[in-house]
This record gives C-alpha cells, sequence and structure tokens, in this order.
C-alpha cells in the first residue's frame, strides 16, 4: 500500500491461532440484528474503546483512513434530539426525509424513533468532497456493529440524524465536526432490551 498501511507504533500482528472458525465467523454475520430497543445502562468506555479499536481496521479506499469516530451519550444525544426534532418540523424536511412529520409528532410525545433510547451514537465522520469516505464510513459502520456483538451489544443505523446534520452546519458544529467534515454513518450502540 501507498500509504503507511502498518506503521510500526501502531501494527497489530495477526495472531491466526485467535482466528474464528469459518461456521463462527458466519453465526456472528447471521447473528446481526437492528436493534431498537436499548437498556438504559450506559456502555463502559473500555467497551466502546475496544469496539471503536477494531472497527478502524475497516478496509478504507488508497488506505487514506481518512474518517474519524465522535461518540454521544445520552444527555448530549436528548439534546441533539431536540434539534433534531426541531428541524423535522421545517417546510423542507419530508425533503430530506419522507416521514419527517411523523417523526416530529413521535418525539413530541416522547417517542424517540431517532435515536430509541440508545445510551450511547457513533458517528463516523470524514473530510467533505473525498469520494471515497461514504464507501469507506459504510464498511466502518458495519465493522462496528459485527465488533459490538461479542460485547453483548446491539447496534441500529442512525440514518435520520446522518440526513438531518447532513444540510445543518449548526447541528453538524453542535457534535464537534470540524469544518470540512461530514457525517458519512451513525450506529446506535447499547445492551439490548430485549
Amino acid at each position: 500500500c501507498d500509504i503507511d498501511a502498518l506503521p510500526a507504533d501502531g501494527y497489530r500482528p495477526v495472531d491466526r491461532g485467535l482466528l474464528p472458525s469459518a461456521p463462527a465467523v458466519a453465526m456472528l454475520c447471521a447473528s446481526r440484528r437492528s436493534t431498537r430497543v436499548y437498556k438504559a445502562d450506559p456502555v463502559p468506555r473500555e467497551i466502546l474503546s475496544a469496539v471503536l479499536d477494531a472497527a478502524r481496521y475497516a478496509p478504507s479506499a488508497k488506505n487514506q483512513q481518512a474518517l474519524r469516530f465522535i461518540c454521544l451519550g445520552r444527555a448530549a444525544l436528548r439534546e441533539l434530539g431536540v434539534r433534531l426534532a426541531e428541524r423535522l418540523e421545517e417546510p423542507d424536511a419530508t425533503a430530506l426525509i419522507a416521514e419527517a412529520k411523523g417523526l416530529a409528532r413521535a418525539w413530541k410525545t416522547g417517542v424517540d424513533l431517532i435515536f430509541r433510547g440508545a445510551p450511547h451514537t457513533i458517528f463516523v465522520v470524514g473530510p467533505q468532497g473525498n469520494r471515497w469516505t461514504l464507501q469507506d464510513a459504510a464498511g466502518t459502520a458495519a465493522y462496528i456493529e459485527l465488533a459490538a456483538l461479542p460485547h453483548k451489544l446491539g447496534c441500529c443505523w442512525a440514518g435520520y440524524a446522518v440526513s438531518l446534520l447532513d444540510g445543518d452546519a449548526g447541528l453538524r458544529e453542535s457534535i464537534g465536526l470540524r469544518p470540512g467534515e461530514t457525517v458519512l454513518a451513525a450506529q446506535m450502540i447499547g445492551y439490548m432490551g430485549l
């Protein structure tokens, strides 16, 4: 690879003895579900870090590794959810999300269909205008899901949040995006409630 694919300081040698069997990998993939009910318990920081450490090994075009993660907890998600629900009521919101009016109504009645009550959401962000990062982010988000399963965590893609954040500079700034970055994917994550 042309861009330091295996830097000496971050390289993890492959221990072939720890690789799962083909049936174990197939079961891991088949076990993936979209979790929409979460327990209130927050996920310990060290577990979230382990999931993200595994996800950073997702392939990236030209090995650019141009993505980073922003992980928000329940309080920040609640605050962001209020702002996203307000955005859903704007006249152009249905152009972004066909279900905008229903999502806004649900939020007003205390039903969170944006983040589903997840204790955390991991946003996968990268540079705007890079033609490869959307594909890179999709692969990385899938790695997050698979890396979460052994920790008994469930995930669900937070597509509504990604769509709403995409067109609003103030909202993007509120989650910690840097100038020139955009949200490419997001995974709600937490202990499964069912």
